[in-house]
């Protein structure tokens, strides 16, 4: 029964009360016994009552937070569509701002503008410029006649030293000339070069050598080969010693001798090709026994470099040679041919004495030089006092004809 009376209104259960009571008197009346059994329903009546009474404010409740939900909900709706609206006209506020920023872009391109437009602080500024631009046009200008007047100078002054210039790189390329064709160049046609017939220390002998291109092929060439000066003994301890600390005493039986050697490239086949020089060269004793191949770094070290043809290198090589015995100089860097050379400690001078020699040559040809120059410039002198000397004698004989 309570089940189903829930959710009926109050009103209408009320009035289904009182006819249940009307009902039940009447029964009274009519049936006499069923007097307890209309008290029963009564009670029971009443506790329908009661708890239809109890649940009645709950549904109350209930369909008071439905409309508030409800009414929640529209009012969120109704603002999200305000908020939607104010976007969309922000949106068409900025578009219509885009639009007038570009009209008035357009207008300002269209409308260049002019001096008057520029405030006055600009236009004294446009001004200044203007001016220092011109200075420094005029500045350029000078510099410019100037560099041409130099030029003219310099033409004419090269014009009058050419020949003195010209006879002199002549006879520096005569120089050069004359030293190489005064040095004696041996060669192997007879059979000289080898070890039972090896050159002495000092000569110069020419060699065919080779190199290999890029296609491994063999290129060839002429070079002359020089072994300048040989230090052995205490005197070459002394300048490894001095030109490293590094350097190591020679093992019993040995002693360092620091050789010079000299290798000039004559002639080679291909022009744009170079060959390489190191100081690849071997020491052998006089009865055929290799010798230890140590290191030693001596002054002026003869390192890998590039030759061309025409081009020449120098420098020292230290090895381990037999304690006071004759050895030979083998030299084997790119060669076609063998070669050495002979050491039997008798043409054989110091290091110091060979570099006093050298600018002693040098000094000499220094002096030969200056000498040359002082005997152009008196000739030089003494010409030109003979041409003043006739341009007078010509002007006092115009003077006495015209007399």
């Amino acid at each position: 029964m309570k089940k189903l009376i829930v959710g009926i209104p109050t009103s209408l259960i009320l009035m289904m009360s009182s006819c249940t009571a009307t009902l039940q008197e009447f029964q009274d009346r009519s049936n006499g016994d069923d007097t307890e059994e209309v008290s029963d329903n009564d009670d029971s009546t009443e506790e329908v009552v009661e708890d239809t009474e109890e649940e009645s404010p709950e549904d109350d409740d209930s369909e008071t937070d439905e409309d508030t939900s409800s009414n929640d909900n529209e009012s969120e709706e109704s603002n999200d569509e305000e908020d939607s609206i104010d976007e969309e006209e922000d949106e068409t506020e900025d578009e219509e701002t885009e639009d007038n920023d570009t009209v008035n872009e357009e207008q300002v391109i269209d409308e260049p503008l002019t001096l008057d437009d520029l405030p006055e602080e600009v236009i004294q500024e446009f001004v200044r410029l203007n001016e220092r631009t011109e200075s420094l046009e005029n500045r350029l200008n000078n510099l410019e006649r100037h560099l041409n007047e130099a030029e003219d100078e310099i033409s004419r002054l090269y014009d009058s030293l050419g020949n003195r210039v010209s006879s002199s790189s002549d006879d520096e390329e005569e120089t050069e000339v004359d030293e190489r064709e005064d040095v004696e160049v041996f060669d192997t046609s007879d059979g000289r070069g080898s070890r039972s017939e090896p050159f002495d220390v000092g000569d110069t002998v020419a060699i065919e050598v080779f190199e290999y291109s890029n296609g491994f092929n063999r290129v060839f060439g002429t070079a002359e080969i020089t072994i300048d000066n040989i230090v052995v003994g205490e005197e070459a301890d002394e300048i490894l010693q001095e030109e490293s600390r590094f350097n190591e005493d020679a093992p019993d039986g040995y002693e360092w001798a620091v050789i010079s050697m000299t290798f000039y490239l004559d002639s080679f086949e291909d022009e744009d090709m170079s060959i390489g020089v190191t100081d690849s060269i071997s020491i052998v004793s006089e009865n055929g026994s290799s010798v230890p191949n140590e290191y030693a770094l001596p002054p002026r070290p003869l390192t890998y470099t590039e030759v061309y043809s025409g081009g020449e290198v120098s420098g020292n090589v230290a090895k381990l040679v037999p304690q006071d015995e004759p050895f030979l100089i083998y030299f084997d860097t790119f060669k076609a041919e063998d070669l050495f050379f002979l050491y039997d400690g008798e043409n054989i001078s110091s290091l110091d004495e060979q570099d006093s020699e050298s600018e002693e040559e040098v000094d000499q040809d220094e002096n030969e030089e200056e000498n040359n120059e002082t005997e152009e410039d008196n000739n030089e002198e003494d010409n030109e006092e003979e041409e003043n000397s006739e341009e007078d004698n010509s002007d006092t004989e115009e003077d006495s004809e015209e007399e």
